[in-house]
């Protein structure tokens, strides 16, 4: 009887981890970040349920700050890259705050055709819509 408890014990063991013992790893490659600074402005981009190749991402949010107190305002986009070579830029989301302050913008990119090969964030200073400055983050891939 003690043999058989113990094998039981080894047996539910063994299920527990083939289970459960992949899924942290495989929930940590999934969430990515990248960020870039550049005179006025910081900004990141983490992202959630995406890797390479997955032809949308569900959860994309980008945070813009803004650094400066010299009356212009911090941007933010995401850009991505396609499998076949295309490439979009999403449109700009500005913090228009004031300088000390971080702005949030929560969103996702819809599923496609093909399959998205790499992910980054442009952050930019603007006097209206004159661009004065900007960085790009690196790539995620």
């Amino acid at each position: 009887m003690k043999k058989m408890t113990q094998l039981g014990i080894i047996a539910a063991s063994a299920l527990m981890v083939a289970a459960f013992g992949t899924s942290p790893a495989t929930a940590a490659n999934t969430a990515r970040y990248t960020s870039c600074k550049t005179t006025g402005a910081t900004g990141d981009v983490n992202i959630a349920g995406w890797k390479s190749m997955d032809k949308g991402i569900p959860s994309v949010q980008l945070s813009v700050y803004d650094s400066l107190s010299d009356g212009h305002h911090a941007s933010i986009r995401l850009g991505v890259t396609y499998y076949r070579g295309g490439i979009t830029y999403y449109p700009w989301h500005a913090n228009n705050d004031g300088a000390g302050t971080w702005k949030v913008f929560n969103s996702y990119v819809p599923a496609g055709s093909d399959g998205i090969t790499a992910v980054w964030v442009q952050v930019a200073r603007y006097e209206g819509s004159t661009q004065l400055n900007l960085c790009t983050s690196p790539y995620l891939s």
